[in-house]
């Protein structure tokens, strides 16, 4: 399922192929400096359906841009692109599956989520589920801080969707599956794109290089 290629934008169709060749390039060379990201986990435990963990995610600065989306329901890149995480602000999330609950309840800085905001958080969430064999809906709070800021969780900005996107999937990830594959590198980053891109160069930490291209497969773009 996850080595099928995502969406690509007729306008770059022609490109792909010089862009996929770049790709083997940038893996031979992280290959060859000892860099390799472990495989995509091909098989999960069945996940805990009232699971609870929380996480904590930094910002990061983009260093190379990866200029947009190609497919907006994968959240995959146009090109691979280069950040570097910072303290500047951080963003914490705790997360609850459970079997009592009729939908999903997202809080963000102390207010109930909705609309658009709402719809992304429950789409990590339903992947996390998807892939956890469970149906129990989450109890999310979620709250950003910025250094020096009131503790209010109400601060935006300086990369905050990207830290918000890797809380979010650790969390996630933990509660359903504990902690060890929580902190998988591959499955952690590859889950925090899908709420936002950027996610997951945040969920990497430290100097983050995101891989992607038009159509590379969900499991290949973290």
């Amino acid at each position: 399922m996850f080595g099928t290629p995502t969406c690509v934008p007729e306008e770059c169709a022609e490109l792909v192929p010089a862009l996929r060749t770049g790709h083997a390039a940038i893996l031979e060379a992280l290959q060859a400096a000892g860099l390799a990201a472990p495989p995509y986990p091909q098989q999960l435990p069945a996940g805990n359906p009232e699971g609870t963990a929380a996480a904590r995610a930094f910002v990061m600065q983009g260093v190379l841009k990866y200029h947009g989306l190609a497919d907006w329901d994968w959240r995959t890149a146009y090109l691979p692109s280069i950040s570097l995480n910072n303290d500047a602000a951080q963003t914490l999330t705790w997360v609850q599956f459970d079997p009592r609950l009729a939908a999903d309840e997202v809080t963000i800085g102390g207010v109930p989520a909705s609309g658009r905001e709402q719809e992304r958080v429950v789409r990590c969430l339903q992947f996390v589920r998807e892939q956890a064999h469970i149906t129990s809906r989450a109890r999310v709070l979620t709250r950003n801080q910025l250094n020096g800021s009131p503790a209010d969780g109400s601060a935006k900005g300086l990369g905050t969707s990207a830290s918000g996107s890797a809380a979010l999937a650790m969390a996630a990830l933990t509660a359903a599956f504990g902690p060890q594959l929580g902190a998988h590198p591959r499955l952690l980053t590859c889950t925090a794109r899908l709420l936002a891109g950027s996610g997951c160069r945040s969920a990497a930490g430290g100097l983050a290089l995101w891989l992607s291209y038009p159509g590379i497969a969900h499991a290949d773009s973290y």
